[in-house]
């Protein structure tokens, strides 16, 4: 029965040893790391800068089906990007950054205004966001 007893004991030892072993924080650290960058691979990023008035790039050109994260700063003074088909509604002052991820579904040209006023010229501050089908070249 003693024999028995060390021997489980001993057995509860070495798997507790083995979990441990695979549960080590340094190793979890890792796997966490190498999973972000596999799932920022995936993404398309665009620094999208706003200023009186307009946007750079101009126009924004993505592919249907792709992750799109948006970078949006502002050279000058707080605007407002607004992308209405794509629910996108983000204020951003200057010397600031916001990031808005969205996937790409719906091809086609779409309008981005500022939503912010931000001088004389803000009626007129427009810019593109073109979504592309594989077709399209």
């Amino acid at each position: 029965m003693r024999r028995m007893l060390c021997i489980l004991s001993l057995f509860v030892f070495f798997t507790a040893q083995i979990g441990c072993a695979q549960n080590n924080p340094a190793d979890v650290q890792k796997n966490i790391k190498n999973d972000q960058e596999k799932n920022t691979a995936f993404v398309k990023v665009i620094k999208l800068e706003a200023f009186q008035y307009g946007f750079s790039p101009d126009p924004v050109i993505v592919k249907k089906g792709e992750k799109v994260r948006l970078e949006i700063t502002s050279r000058d003074v707080t605007h407002g990007v607004y992308i209405k088909e794509y629910g996108i509604k983000e204020t951003v002052s200057k010397g600031e950054k916001k990031e808005v991820e969205f996937t790409a579904e719906k091809s086609g040209t779409f309008e981005i205004i500022c939503s912010v006023y931000c001088g004389s010229g803000h009626s007129g501050m427009k810019g593109k966001l073109v979504v592309q089908d594989d077709q399209t070249p």
